[in-house]
């Protein structure tokens, strides 16, 4: 063992300097770092041991793996002063005490105060040894007399007293040899100093207690990207366990697609020397959830500047994107900054800052430190409020909680505090860590967020929620007064043509332009709200004389103002109001019926040619008459089967191949004709006709199935949408069992859609039935994907086969960035939960060509085939394809 380390040693000490130089890979953990350090500081020392052996007057020869080669005692002597290491030896049997020139170096002993051999050995170690390791080194070096194997090293972390009365901590290593002179047992022994190494790992340990205990994510990764270190806040953040190794993966695995190729370029010129990076990505979850952060990266360097690895910083920014996406306004809600930290001692006074402390207070180290840290209080924070503060942290060991502050020029700012108790292992407190962040910016944000929370974000009128507040307000005032109010419901005419034929961006010009011109029609005591979308709601209060004639006198201005051109840059566009109007109390004594009446004028009005108001009246209810007459045909046509079922094909973008068809039912009346969905299928579902309408195209799709097959289609899919009545009323799993079995089909050959408002009204029920329905073998999908409200939590136990983005997403894909980033966020969710999507609404060759793009599997819409009959599909899967659908392949 002793030759292996000699051999190692030599090689030591060829190129040993003072001081501690980390490597590459010692960067990356504390604990490897020492071990390292340790090991290699050993090596050396056994390599020394065995040279000590050599004469101290002459050169000799030594022979290593490497060949024989000649050393002295001074370079050996020079050697061991750099590593600060010496020898002794102890003859048990003449009970001597031997030891060179480094050992009275290392005790700060002169020859004149302590030659070789001038005490009994025991008197050595009282006086050199602290009282508490001297019965560890008795026993240790009797352990070593003792043992059978003769090279076995013995070694242990002592405490001496040196000769200057300081304590240092060193290495005491003993091996048991025989002495050339008498042939007689000795103990070989060297001391290492290790005082310094003690004193870096307490600083060490205080700086990753700070990491420890950061609300931040930090993280170190090798040259080559891997991770070497994640703190438990970006371990809790990524969801990587605290037990796992963090070793198996690398910094890009936890970045979205879109943002690794930046992440690569910046780590490159952090590297590369340029200084630390700062922005803004999309992180990718082992949960597969996206979790926009604002990340630092910084470079880690060794003893020569060099670039070793990479340290990163990563804040959650999902509260304030989540309120940049609702409200629409904000590009940026929260100031990108990072933490500042500061650590006090026991006696609360300042002992290190960071640099985001000294950009954030003015403050430099050189004139915190030693200071207490009342000197940034901003004199806002009451005595009783410091003493609450100070018992939670000595009680707790932790506070957190808003306080103001003031920076060094005297400009005062309110910051969120977090203080953190560090306490030894006899429980007392050592440190005190505190972590702020300046929150100005987002106390303005909050201030706004209030304000938005009642206003439309994009007109700056009132919303749904304050409109409902204020109507119910002046209904109760009416009502008290014994004065009439009006309810004006408006709808701008072809506004959809606007904002769908030039953009969104020039359609919300447009509706600003409308809220200011309603602003000036109306008077300062009525009000004036947007639902949403082109829907207005004007409010108007204390009417006196006769209500209908004030009513129609604002309707009627508001009419011809609404009416007139709109210059909106290169644009000169027209657009006219639909206005209905309820009159309080005649026409509804509460907010809904007033709301709701003002709705239904509103339709008469757009129905009887647009551009006028029309007054809510009894009349008004035949409309009521003629969707009852519907409600009669339509359990006619269910009786009597009057439906017909057409497929529109599902196209793999891959290669064009058709892979699955969805069934689309339509209905077939002898007095109507050819009722479109749109017309019917509302009606179905308020009556609760949609069950039994359900299970007929269930068993209808089924029947053609069957019919497919026989025809050559043995791979066909098809698609059938189910309703939430059928979800509900418990009978759905059997009825799919029956109808496969009824017509012989594999449950492979049915994918059953679900829309994403169905899936998400009782998300708990409708995974129990989803669950069944896959188990039996059944495809499912989630329809209308982005139109509703998913809650992520959800989806991913949704046990689904396929997202479909809604149409309202790919008809403007190629135009809508907005639309894009939709479409690609949701196709990016759906491949992380290993799903397919398909794009609904395909139209044109640049909507095929944006969703291919974004890594849609199928494409389903008129560019590649209107619905076709059952009769057409068995036609076109022989060639005879119907016009305009080459693009096929079946």
């Amino acid at each position: 063992m002793l030759a292996a380390a000699a051999a190692g040693g030599a090689l030591a000490v060829t190129g040993f300097e003072p001081g501690l130089v980390l490597d590459g890979q010692a960067a990356g953990n504390l604990s490897a770092r020492w071990g390292m350090l340790a090991g290699g500081l050993l090596l050396l020392a056994g390599s020394i041991g065995l040279y000590l052996r050599l004469p101290t007057s002459a050169a000799a020869r030594v022979e290593t793996p490497f060949g024989t080669r000649e050393t002295t005692a001074i370079g050996l002597g020079e050697a061991m002063d750099l590593a600060r290491v010496a020898h002794w030896e102890f003859d048990p049997g003449r009970n001597r005490f031997r030891f060179d020139g480094h050992f009275l170096r290392l005790l700060r002993a002169g020859p004149e105060t302590l030659a070789d051999g001038e005490l009994p050995p025991a008197e050595y170690g009282r006086r050199f040894l602290h009282p508490e390791d001297g019965p560890r080194v008795q026993d240790m070096l009797g352990r070593c007399l003792e043992d059978p194997d003769p090279g076995r090293p013995h070694e242990d972390q002592v405490r001496v007293r040196c000769a200057d009365g300081t304590v240092r901590w060193m290495m005491l290593r003993v091996v048991r040899t025989v002495s050339p002179e008498h042939g007689e047992p000795l103990v070989s022994g060297m001391l290492i100093d290790l005082d310094d190494r003690h004193r870096m790992e307490e600083r060490l340990r205080m700086f990753g207690s700070v990491i420890e205990h950061s609300g931040q994510g930090i993280a170190i990764a090798g040259m080559d990207g891997t991770l070497d270190y994640m703190n438990p806040a970006l371990r809790r953040l990524v969801g990587v366990g605290p037990q796992e190794d963090c070793r198996r993966y690398r910094i890009r695995d936890f970045f979205h697609q879109a943002d690794r190729a930046r992440l690569r370029n910046e780590v490159s010129q952090v590297l590369a020397g340029l200084g630390m990076w700062t922005g803004e990505m999309d992180l990718v979850t082992r949960h597969g959830t996206v979790v926009t952060t604002l990340n630092h990266l910084f470079p880690v360097r060794d003893a020569t500047g060099g670039s070793i690895a990479v340290a990163g910083i990563v804040a959650d920014l999902t509260e304030r994107k989540q309120a940049d996406t609702q409200l629409r306004l904000f590009a940026n809600v929260f100031a990108h900054s990072g933490e500042a930290i500061l650590v006090t001692d026991s006696a609360n006074r300042i002992i290190a800052v960071n640099e985001s402390f000294t950009r954030l207070t003015g403050y430099g180290p050189e004139e915190a430190i030693g200071e207490d840290p009342r000197i940034l209080a901003a004199g806002r924070l009451s005595e009783d409020a410091y003493r609450t503060m100070w018992r939670a942290i000595q009680s707790e060991g932790y506070w957190a909680g808003e306080i103001w502050d003031r920076r060094k020029d005297g400009s005062c700012y309110p910051k969120w505090l977090t203080i953190t108790v560090l306490k030894d292992a006899e429980g007392r407190i050592t440190h005190h860590i505190g972590i702020f962040t300046d929150i100005s910016e987002r106390k303005a944000t909050e201030e706004r967020i209030r304000h938005l929370a009642h206003h439309d974000s994009l007109t700056g009128l009132p919303n749904r929620f304050d409109l409902d507040g204020r109507l119910h307000q002046a209904v109760a005032a009416a009502r008290r007064d014994g004065r009439a109010l009006a309810v004006m419901f408006l709808d701008l005419d072809r506004f959809k043509a606007i904002n769908d034929s030039l953009g969104h961006k020039v359609g919300d010009t447009l509706l600003i332009e409308v809220a200011e011109r309603l602003r000036g029609c109306v008077r300062d005591s009525d009000v004036v709200a947007r639902l949403g979308g082109d829907e207005f709601v004007i409010v108007m209060t204390g009417i006196t004389g006769d209500p209908a004639k004030t009513a129609a006198s604002m309707a009627d201005k508001i009419v011809h103002h609404l009416g007139q051109p709109y210059a909106l840059g290169e644009h000169t566009l027209h657009t006219t109001p639909s206005i209905g109007v309820s009159l309080f109390p005649t026409d509804g004594e509460d907010v809904d019926g007033l709301m709701k009446n003002a709705d239904t004028a509103m339709y008469h009005a757009k129905a009887h040619g647009r551009n006028h108001f029309r007054f809510f009246d009894e009349g008004m209810n035949r409309a009521a008459a003629a969707r009852l007459d519907l409600e009669t045909s339509l359990r006619e046509a269910l009786r009597n089967g009057n439906f017909i079922l057409q497929y529109q094909p599902q196209v793999s973008l891959a290669d064009r191949r058709v892979v699955a068809v969805e069934a689309l039912v339509r209905w077939a009346d002898p007095r109507r004709g050819l009722v479109a969905p749109g017309q019917f299928i509302p009606v179905a579902e308020e009556t609760g006709l949609i069950a039994p309408l359900g299970l007929w195209v269930l068993r209808a799709a089924c029947r053609e199935i069957r019919a497919f097959r026989d025809a050559g289609l043995g791979e066909l899919v098809v698609a059938v949408n189910l309703s939430a009545r059928q979800l509900g009323d418990g009978t759905l799993v059997d009825a799919v069992q029956a109808a496969l079995e009824e017509f012989a089909l594999p449950p492979s050959c049915l994918d059953l859609e679900i829309t994403e408002s169905v899936a998400m009204h009782d998300p708990e029920a409708v995974i129990a039935v989803l669950k069944r329905l896959r188990a039996h073998g059944v495809t499912l999908s989630i329809d209308d994907f982005g139109t509703g409200y998913s809650s992520l939590a959800y989806l991913k136990r949704f046990p689904i086969h396929r997202l479909k983005l809604d149409r309202s997403f790919v008809a403007d894909i190629a135009s809508d960035p907005n639309d894009a980033a939709i479409c690609a966020a949701t196709t990016a969710l759906a491949h992380s939960l290993g799903l397919q999507v398909v794009a609904e609404g395909v139209e044109t060759a640049d909507q095929l060509a944006r969703v291919a793009e974004l890594g849609v599997d199928i494409g389903q819409g008129y560019f590649f085939s209107r619905p076709l009959d059952p009769a057409q599909v068995v036609a076109a899967s022989r060639g005879n394809r119907p016009a305009g659908d080459s693009v096929l392949y079946w």
